[in-house]
């Protein structure tokens, strides 16, 4: 799926971007425009679909659903890599995502939270595996909720600069960092207090 997504970016870019893509954003065509947002639908539809099938709690389907997106979203970025040599650093601007409203930030950003939504998953999965029982208590569930409402709020704050065709004020890398950071230390929080310490040796295998 992280191919797909990338090699429907390389057509769009050798149509719209011949020269590199770049900000300020070429508005392209509303037809185009929605068939791109539905594309964006249909694959969250299929990651749903894939973790739904796999997961038998209602809890453990969303960590499946966590763990495919971010296997998704790095190995996108990793065949626009090979396959465009973009982006130039991991500080470079791109959309991320259009649904509601486009969401603007620096590759750095969306790939951080995959790579800690990929190990948040593991060990919780994990977890259930070792029948420690996937009990995530609500009070943990609103931090992790509210933190991710504030990492998206840091990708559509200047979601305008699309449709205004400027370029993108500067990234608040402090409210990534404070939202980004506060989600690590509940979910480190969460291990030390239950004291599932065993959950971590599935990494040193």
């Amino acid at each position: 799926m992280g191919f797909f997504e990338a090699a429907v970016v390389v057509y769009l870019r050798e149509l719209y971007y011949p020269q590199g893509f770049k900000f300020p954003i070429i508005l392209i065509p509303f037809k185009i425009e929605l068939m791109e947002i539905l594309r964006e639908a249909m694959s969250l539809i299929m990651i749903g679909s894939v973790a739904a099938i796999i997961g038998k709690q209602p809890i453990l389907k969303f960590f499946n659903f966590c763990l495919i997106f971010g296997v998704w979203d790095i190995v996108y970025y990793l065949v626009l890599k090979i396959f465009l040599n973009w982006p130039q650093s991991s500080l470079t601007t791109d959309i991320l995502f259009l649904i509601p409203v486009p969401w603007v930030g620096p590759v750095l950003a969306p790939v951080l939270i995959s790579i800690a939504l990929i190990i948040g998953s593991i060990v919780f999965i994990r977890r259930e595996m070792l029948q420690a029982g996937l009990r995530v208590p609500k009070k943990e569930l609103w931090i992790y909720t509210i933190c991710g409402l504030g990492l998206i709020l840091t990708f559509i704050f200047d979601y305008r600069c699309v449709f205004e065709k400027r370029l993108p004020k500067d990234y608040p890398w402090w409210l990534f960092g404070l939202f980004y950071g506060l989600a690590w230390f509940n979910f480190y929080f969460f291990q030390i207090r239950n004291k599932q310490k065993k959950i971590f040796a599935f990494f040193s295998k």
